[in-house]
């Protein structure tokens, strides 16, 4: 059963590649989702606010890391996709890799995009579950 998802590209992925290219990264990102038989159903280029971070990642709140997460995430631009296939949560989070760019597999985009270290810099955001991803869609993107 088709399902949708949401991807986010993490500010530090444009300044980490910035000899690149932004349009380069997204680009690679976009054809490697669209590899697993996704499709990209939005875009949206943005900026997070405070109010945003602690609503969209509300589950962190009270975590020891969360000051890291808002501070991530306010030093740039976010570039989200909502992404619809059979099993498209599953796949994202496959092809995303492990939380921690330094324990993800070689040709994860968290391998390739993350700082390999533990914290915020992982590169890209997927939703964790079905029951979470038309949430954070709804967040990011309103009613699509």
């Amino acid at each position: 059963m088709e399902e949708r998802t949401l991807a986010l590209i993490k500010p530090h992925v444009f300044d980490d590649f910035q000899r690149s290219g932004a349009n380069i990264v997204i680009a690679d990102i976009q054809a490697r989702y669209i590899a697993l038989v996704l499709k990209i159903i939005a875009v949206r280029s943005f900026k997070m606010n405070k109010d945003f971070i602690e609503n969209f990642y509300q589950e962190h709140i009270n975590r020891p890391f969360f000051k890291d997460i808002v501070r991530e995430m306010l030093s740039g631009c976010s570039f989200a996709m909502v992404l619809e296939g059979i099993g498209a949560v599953n796949k994202v989070r496959e092809l995303n890799g492990a939380t921690n760019p330094a324990e993800a597999k070689i040709g994860t985009l968290r391998y390739d995009y993350g700082r390999h270290e533990k914290g915020p810099h992982n590169g890209v955001h997927g939703s964790d579950s079905k029951k979470n991803a038309p949430r954070e869609i709804r967040i990011v993107f309103g009613e699509i």
